[in-house]
């Protein structure tokens, strides 16, 4: 018998791996999260401490050549999760909604630069900005989707990722910046 309504999408990929991270016992968090940190100090971004929380969170599927990436993300939330000492602000954002945030948050020059550097680079190199990317939105209170971020991370599409994360950061911030324009009427009845 159906119920007319159509079967729940499949979690992502990094759904399924961020909520693997965020069920770590309590007693284990401080211990999990400093050595999936350490993996930012890893050429390849593989730590030997971080396998044991990586690992055992990764999807079902995924081969030992696909791993870098979700040691990556785990590195970044890591680092994001204490860095933000508990202050979270307002909707999880993607990266290029949380570079926004941070320069509507007056760190304009810093956002700016970050979101030039992810555009142009590749994804290999891509990590070092990120880090100093999530470094700032720790000590602003920004929020990011993180499952988004995994997701982003694995998308072999690496082109449309930085068309995704442009989008995010200039198309609105534009739309931002036209809508705090006076509109042509009232320009029109100040020449009158």
């Amino acid at each position: 018998m159906t119920t007319g309504e159509p079967p729940a999408a499949p979690a992502s990929r990094g759904k399924q791996f961020i909520s693997s991270l965020l069920a770590i016992p309590a007693h284990e968090r401080s211990r999990a999260l400093m050595a999936m940190r350490s993996s930012l100090h890893y050429p390849d971004r593989m730590a030997p401490a971080a396998a044991a929380y990586v690992l055992p969170a990764l999807p079902l599927g995924i081969h030992q050549e696909g791993t870098g990436p979700y040691y990556t993300a785990a590195a970044l939330y890591a680092l994001w999760e204490t860095g933000s000492r508990g202050r979270r602000g307002g909707y999880p954002a993607s990266v290029g909604g949380a570079l926004r945030t941070l320069k509507a948050k007056g760190e304009d020059i810093a956002a700016e630069a970050m979101a030039r550097d992810l555009l142009r680079l590749r994804a290999n190199q891509a990590h070092r900005v990120l880090q100093r990317a999530v470094t700032h939105f720790a000590h602003a209170g920004i929020s990011l989707n993180w499952a988004r971020l995994t997701d982003d991370l694995i998308n072999p599409d690496w082109g449309k990722v930085q068309r995704s994360w442009a989008y995010d950061y200039y198309y609105v911030s534009r739309t931002d910046r036209t809508t705090a324009q006076p509109s042509t009427a009232s320009v029109d009845s100040e020449k009158e």
